[in-house]
C-alpha cells in the first residue's frame, strides 16, 4: 500500500503537536526547578524571562489552534454546502446564541 501524501494540514498538525510537546517540557522544567528551589529563583531574571518565553509561546499556539479551528469550521460548511446545496448548522443554537451570532455579522 502506497504511503499517504503529506499535506499542509497534516504538517501543520504536527508543528502544532511538537509545539505542544516543547511547551509541556519547558513547563515542565521550569515547575522541577522552582520547586527545587523555589525561595531563591523566584526572584531570578532568568525564571522570568523563561515564564515569560512559555506565556508567549503558549499565547502563539493559541492563536494558532484558533486560526486553524476557525478554518476548518469554514471548509466544513463549504464542503457541506457543495454537496447538499445549502450548509446547515451542525447543532440548534439557543435564541441568545442566534442573536449574537446575527449581531457579529452585522
Amino acid at each position: 500500500m502506497a504511503a499517504p501524501k503529506s499535506t499542509g494540514k497534516t504538517r501543520s498538525k504536527r508543528d502544532a503537536e511538537a509545539t505542544v510537546m516543547a511547551l509541556a517540557e519547558g513547563l515542565g522544567w521550569i515547575l522541577g526547578t522552582v520547586q527545587a528551589k523555589a525561595d531563591s529563583w523566584l526572584e531570578s531574571d532568568k525564571v522570568r524571562t523563561e515564564v515569560a518565553r512559555l506565556r508567549d509561546g503558549a499565547a502563539k499556539l493559541l492563536q494558532h489552534v484558533d486560526a486553524a479551528s476557525r478554518a476548518a469550521r469554514i471548509d466544513a460548511a463549504r464542503a457541506k454546502a457543495a454537496g447538499k446545496g445549502k450548509a446547515k448548522p451542525a447543532a440548534k443554537a439557543k435564541p441568545a446564541a442566534r442573536k449574537r451570532k446575527k449581531a457579529a455579522k452585522a
